[in-house]
C-alpha cells in the first residue's frame, strides 16, 4: 500500500528493482496480512468470480483502512529486490489468485503489457487477466469499443512495424516494471508457391519476427527479475509438423520467432526472465475468417494462461500448444 516515492529506475541498485515506501505505510502490511489469514483454505477454488471479488473487495478495505488512518510520515523504507522472491513464495503459499489479489492491494499490482490488444486473442488476453487483477497496458494501432469496454490502460497509435514503435512505446511507459509481456501482434497473409511475393513475406518476417525481437530489446530493462515473456508463435511455424506446405511468408516468419524465442530464453536466463513460445490452437479469429472449426478465444486464451502460469527458467524456452503439449520443432 506504500507510495512510490523514487520513480527511476536504477536509483536503489542494478535494474532497480528497490522502491522506497513510505514507513507509515507498515501498517498496509499488517491490515492486509490478516486479510490474507481469513483467506480460503488452499483446496478452496479460487476461480468462481465471486469468491475472487470478495477476498479482492476485502483486501482492498483493508489497504482503505490503512490509507485513512493517518498523515504520511517523514520516513522511508527500502524494499529491496527480494520483494520479488517474497511474493513468489505467497504466490506459491496461497494460490495465484490470492497471489495478484495481494499485489494489488498493496499497491505493488502486478502489470502485464499485452500487444495486439485490440481484438482477438489479445482482447481476450486482456479481459481475463484484467478479471485475474493485473493492471494491464493493452498496445495496439487502433483502439476498438471492445477494448475500450475493459477498462484498462491503452496504447493506441502504436504499429509493430514502424522501427520507431519501440521508442515511442517505452517512452510512454516511462520506466514502469512491466512483470508480464505478452506479444500477440502478427499478419498472416497466405503465399503459395505458384504466386510468391516478395512483399509480403518481408513484411510479414518485418511483423511476425523482427519487430518482436526488436520490442524485447527495448522493454526488456523494465522487466524485473522473476517477469515472463510470452511470444505467440503457430504450430505453422513447426518444420517437422509441415505436411501441407504453403503459407511461405507466415511459416517462414513464425520459425523466425521461434529461433529468437529459444536464444532469448538463453540470454535472458541471467536477468531472472523466463519465456514462452506459444501456439493458441486454431483459434475462430477474424485472422482466419472466423472458421467455424476453431475453438473460442476464451477456450484459447484460459489454455495460454496456463502454460504461462506454469512458465519457469527451468521450462524457459519450451514451444507450448495451449493445451499443454510441448510442439516439435
Amino acid at each position: 500500500g506504500g507510495q512510490l516515492l523514487d520513480r527511476n529506475p536504477g536509483a536503489h541498485g542494478s535494474r532497480g528493482s528497490s522502491v522506497l515506501l513510505a514507513a507509515r505505510d507498515r501498517s498496509t502490511w499488517m491490515n492486509t496480512s490478516q486479510a490474507i489469514a481469513a483467506r480460503p483454505a488452499p483446496s478452496q477454488s479460487l476461480r468462481s468470480a465471486s469468491t475472487r471479488a470478495a477476498v479482492l473487495a476485502a483486501m482492498r478495505k483493508a489497504r482503505s483502512s490503512s490509507l485513512s488512518s493517518g498523515g504520511r510520515a517523514g520516513g522511508s523504507t527500502v524494499i529491496n529486490p527480494g520483494l520479488a522472491g517474497a511474493i513468489q513464495s505467497l504466490l506459491r503459499r496461497w494460490g495465484r489468485c490470492m497471489g495478484r489479489m495481494w499485489l494489488g492491494c498493496s499497491g505493488l499490482m502486478a502489470t502485464v503489457l499485452v500487444t495486439g490488444s485490440n481484438r482477438g486473442i489479445g482482447l481476450e488476453y486482456c479481459r481475463q487477466l484484467r478479471d485475474r487483477g493485473f493492471d494491464v497496458i493493452a498496445v495496439c494501432r487502433e483502439t476498438s469499443p471492445e477494448l475500450q469496454a475493459l477498462g484498462v490502460r491503452i496504447e493506441a497509435g502504436l504499429d509493430q512495424a514502424d522501427p520507431g514503435m519501440p521508442a515511442e512505446l517505452t517512452g510512454r511507459l516511462d520506466g514502469l516494471p512491466l512483470h508480464w509481456v505478452i506479444l500477440n501482434a502478427g499478419i498472416l497473409e497466405s503465399i503459395g508457391f505458384d504466386l510468391l511475393d516478395e512483399a509480403s513475406i518481408r513484411r510479414q518476417f518485418e511483423v511476425n519476427a523482427l519487430a518482436p525481437l526488436r520490442l524485447v530489446r527495448a522493454l526488456v530493462t523494465q522487466i524485473p527479475s522473476g517477469g515472463k515473456l510470452a511470444l505467440m508463435s503457430s504450430r505453422m511455424a513447426s518444420i517437422d509438423d509441415n505436411t501441407s506446405g504453403g503459407s511461405y511468408g507466415y511459416r517462414m516468419s513464425k520459425a523466425a520467432l521461434n529461433s529468437a524465442g529459444k536464444s532469448l530464453a538463453h540470454d535472458l536466463r541471467s536477468r531472472g526472465i523466463a519465456v514462452a513460445i506459444l501456439h493458441p490452437g486454431l483459434v475462430s479469429t477474424r485472422m482466419i475468417g472466423f472458421n467455424p472449426k476453431g475453438i473460442s478465444p476464451e477456450q484459447a486464451v484460459s489454455g495460454l494462461l496456463a502454460r504461462m502460469d506454469a512458465l519457469n527458467l527451468d521450462s524457459s524456452g519450451t514451444f507450448w500448444h495451449a493445451n499443454g503439449e510441448v510442439l516439435p520443432w
